[in-house]
């Protein structure tokens, strides 16, 4: 099944009940089923989720992605528990010997991205490229 990507770029509340995201605008208020849901983008800053709703989502496996001032994707919660890839994939970044940080670094495919985000503060995000330690993206040690 197709997951809904959900975009908020207006001011908006984000509840639950009933194991369904509740969400209100000063229009209308919208119930969409948590299980459809696999991804959440919120970019309006004045956004209200509750902590019970993000629980909610990322036990159902669901990212959300927090934007910044500057609509740019700022951070990601993701369900740590979802799969035993996942935990592999952030154990090996955590040991990464120095060296190997430097040289992955280096790569060339790697050296523009980094340069872009030292210029303008700007993510580009392929499949999931989140930070555990700095200057250590989680995609360089996919497996």
């Amino acid at each position: 099944m197709i997951k809904r990507t959900l975009f908020f770029g207006n001011k908006c509340s984000l509840t639950t009940k009933y194991e369904q995201l509740v969400i209100k605008t000063e229009l209308r208020e919208t119930i969409v089923p948590i299980e459809d849901i696999g991804f959440v983008v919120i970019e309006h800053q004045e956004s209200y989720i509750s902590i019970p709703t993000l629980e909610k989502l990322v036990t159902n496996n669901v990212a959300v992605i927090f934007c910044d001032n500057k609509h740019m994707p700022n951070s990601m919660l993701l369900n740590l528990n979802s799969h035993h890839i996942q935990h592999e994939i952030f154990k090996n970044q955590i040991n990464a010997s120095e060296p190997l940080k430097k040289q992955l670094w280096q790569h060339p495919q790697f050296l523009g991205q980094k340069r872009s985000r030292e210029r303008t503060y700007s993510y580009t995000i392929r499949v999931v490229l989140i930070t555990i330690k700095p200057n250590l993206p989680i995609a360089l040690l996919e497996l």
